[in-house]
């Protein structure tokens, strides 16, 4: 008997879904389906670097109208994914991947430009270079690491910044404590592993860069501290 004829040609827009645990998600998720592709077998197999294969769906996926979520055989790293192939009824369908958010940004609060003092920013911007987990120390449940996150001041004034940073997509465990040595000025606060970050009252000078470093606590039935 021969197939169906092909329901949708794409781009369909594919996304991360599902839980996130240390950076990787369980689902994935395929936007615009026509109402055409209704219930037919729906394949997905997400890709990094020279085409390796990181997750594909379960053989049990079927497309439904609109979105359809599907979950992963195994758990994938969503920063690592640079595309996605989708079959649906058999037919190959083109895709356009939109990967997880980074898992650290950075804005800046205020700006000095010299002579006013200290004022709202105008067109000032910061932003993270790159972000790391040191190596664990201890054993669950009582782990910490250290987080680095490098940032760069992109103006020309001097900037008091903040940052924001998701551990739930570094770490593999929940985390409600962290200790922010941020010197004069800082702070911190988090809320279910979102952490937020404010720099010392010195601020960042122009078109340099700084690493902030932090320890992230395991601390399942606490709860959340900062300390600075």
């Amino acid at each position: 008997m021969p197939r169906a004829p092909r329901c949708v040609t794409g781009p369909l827009a594919v996304t991360v879904a599902g839980a996130l645990t240390g950076g990787n998600y369980s689902q994935a998720s395929i936007g615009g389906i026509p109402s055409g592709c209704n219930d037919l077998a729906l394949n997905l197999t997400v890709f990094g670097s020279a085409g390796a294969a990181l997750g594909t769906s379960a053989t049990s996926a079927v497309a439904a109208t609109g979105t359809t979520t599907v979950t992963m055989i195994a758990a994938y790293s969503g920063v690592a994914v640079l595309g996605a192939a989708l079959t649906i009824g058999g037919y190959g369908v083109t895709t356009t991947w939109t990967g997880p958010p980074p898992p650290a940004t950075c804005v800046v609060s205020q700006a000095n430009g010299g002579g006013g003092g200290w004022r709202a920013p105008t067109t000032q911007t910061c932003s993270v270079t790159s972000t790391s987990v040191g190596t664990v120390q201890g054993s669950s449940p009582s782990r910490f690491a250290t987080i680095s996150i490098v940032i760069q001041n992109n103006s020309s004034d001097t900037i008091r910044w903040q940052v924001d940073a998701n551990l739930a997509q570094l770490l593999n465990w929940s985390t409600n404590s962290i200790t922010f040595p941020g010197g004069g000025g800082s702070s911190c606060t988090i809320v279910n592993s979102a952490v937020t970050l404010s720099g010392s009252n010195a601020g960042l000078g122009s078109l340099s860069s700084t690493t902030v470093n932090f320890d992230a606590f395991e601390s399942p039935n606490a709860s959340a501290t900062c300390h600075v």
